[in-house]
């Protein structure tokens, strides 16, 4: 499988989640190896691996192994794999755009539901969680906090209210991912604002509880131009 990487997803330090779309059926896969061997960031291609945001990986042979919502994690073998080319930047708005939509739910399913200013789905429910979101004007990037942390997050309008999203895209961040990149973040947000087109990766979490334990609607990749 050649995969189009379209989310590069800081997780805890120095984990990643990553994930794009099959060049051949545009469908979202996420790769994945063991729970012992999980991908980091010596996987991306600035630490010398394969996995760079915009680029093609050839994975090889995968076997899907996900369960709901996660249906899109595929094993792959890395000793078969290898990063192939850096897609131009017409042939990743091309992809993203044969698979964007305006519907969280037509993305995840009526699975996905409100909680508080955000979304989430129950563990073991709902029949994706990865998907392309075309957004509208305004939005609004910003440093929040939570627990005493620093949090990004993207203030969106959704289905006529606003929706307050938390932000894990890897370039965003500090690199030992204790916090966003103030830099980063300024030039997004600048970006941003004279955008006419946006398009934002988003996926769910990996279950984790505020209350209880659920996979919470994140924005993995800003896109815009």
């Amino acid at each position: 499988m050649r995969l189009l990487v379209t989310h590069l997803t800081r997780m805890t330090y120095p984990r990643i989640c990553v994930a794009g779309l099959d060049l051949e059926t545009a469908a979202h896969v996420r790769p994945v190896r063991t729970a012992a061997d999980p991908l980091t960031l010596s996987d991306t291609r600035e630490h010398g691996g394969m996995f760079v945001l915009g680029g093609v990986a050839d994975l090889g042979p995968m076997t899907p192994c996900g369960s709901p919502p996660e249906t899109e994690d595929h094993r792959y073998d890395p000793r078969t794999a290898e990063f192939a080319h850096m897609a131009s930047e017409d042939e990743i708005w091309s992809m993203l755009r044969t698979v964007a939509s305006n519907d969280l739910h037509e993305i995840f399913g009526p699975e996905l539901r409100t909680v508080g200013d955000t979304y989430a789905v129950d563990v073991g429910a709902g029949r994706a969680s990865l998907g392309c979101l075309r957004a509208r004007q305004p939005l609004d990037l910003y440093v929040g906090s939570a627990a005493g942390k620093p949090r990004l997050r993207l203030a969106l309008p959704l289905a006529g209210h606003d929706r307050d999203l938390a932000v894990t895209d890897l370039r965003l961040f500090t690199a030992d991912f204790s916090a966003p990149n103030g830099e980063a973040v300024q030039e997004i947000n600048e970006k941003l604002k004279g955008a006419e087109e946006i398009l934002l990766s988003v996926g769910l979490s990996r279950p984790f509880p505020r209350t209880e334990p659920r996979h919470w609607l994140q924005v993995n990749t800003i896109f815009s131009r």
